[in-house]
């Protein structure tokens, strides 16, 4: 027990406590190994019982039945019911933790393409400019949208353009770095946060995920295959936006720039 509770467990570099409660009982003459069994058994709920991480022999559970003044079958039968008590409680609680971490997921997330949905942008940047603002940091939003996707759900139907959405959501995520996040604006319009970062790095990278798009070939449900574009508008955090709102209105004007301009390009 003592070597136990004392070396160095590991899991996956993070240190871990491991312990272990025993009950001990000796042999006397020609004891069936069956009743053994059953007299160490109740030892071992009666060491888990009184906080784990210890020995009870026969005689200390004996004593332990004496002090309560009771029969030993019926503090074996407390100990057991106590224990098997908190471990369904334990049980319950790693349960109803995980399920509302998936909940919580859940409600991020955006069903189809699995990036950050409207409401968690509407919660988030406004904590993204204010942490900016209060530790003189950059922030760039770039925004994106696709090029012509009313024409793709028209041509392929709405499964492929479904399937569009995911593909381009996969480019986006994978084309901005660790602490940057995506989430989906509205239909086909995605944008990507990247806190303390310029406007010419969010260039670059809203450039590299409109080059890795518009390579990206889309098979339809039909068969058929297409590539789809995005017009892309980057802009930085200006002391003249007052919320997220008008920091989004900018970003905006910038994809319509693009639009208008051509389409399939960055604009900033």
């Amino acid at each position: 027990r003592d070597q136990l509770a004392t070396h160095p467990f590991t899991f996956q570099t993070a240190p871990i406590s491991v312990t272990a409660s025993f009950g001990v009982v000796a042999r006397n003459g020609s004891t069936p190994i069956e009743i053994l069994l059953q007299e160490a058994d109740r030892c071992l709920y009666a060491a888990k019982e009184q906080g784990c991480n210890r020995v009870v022999t026969a005689e200390e559970f004996d004593a332990l039945a004496d002090a309560n003044g009771q029969d030993a079958p019926i503090t074996d039968f407390e100990n057991r019911i106590r224990v098997l008590a908190a471990r369904m409680t334990g049980a319950l609680v790693l349960k109803a933790r995980q399920l509302a971490s998936q909940y919580r997921i859940e409600a991020d997330r955006d069903g189809l393409t699995g990036a950050f949905n409207r409401r968690y942008l509407d919660r988030l940047l406004p904590r993204e400019l204010d942490k900016a603002r209060r530790h003189d940091r950059r922030l760039t939003v770039a925004l994106l949208d696709l090029d012509h996707f009313g024409a793709i759900n028209k041509t392929y139907g709405f499964p492929t353009g479904d399937r569009a959405l995911r593909a381009a959501v996969a480019i986006l995520q994978a084309g901005v770095r660790a602490g940057d996040w995506v989430a989906r604006y509205g239909g086909e319009e995605f944008c990507a946060v990247m806190p303390d970062t310029d406007l010419a790095a969010g260039c670059q990278v809203a450039e590299r995920i409109r080059a890795a798009l518009s390579a990206e070939i889309v098979n339809a449900y039909d068969r058929r295959s297409f590539r789809v574009t995005a017009s892309i508008g980057v802009v930085e955090l200006d002391p003249e936006d007052i919320d997220s709102v008008a920091l989004f209105q900018r970003a905006s004007d910038r994809v319509r720039e693009a639009k208008q301009d051509g389409r399939n390009q960055v604009r900033s």
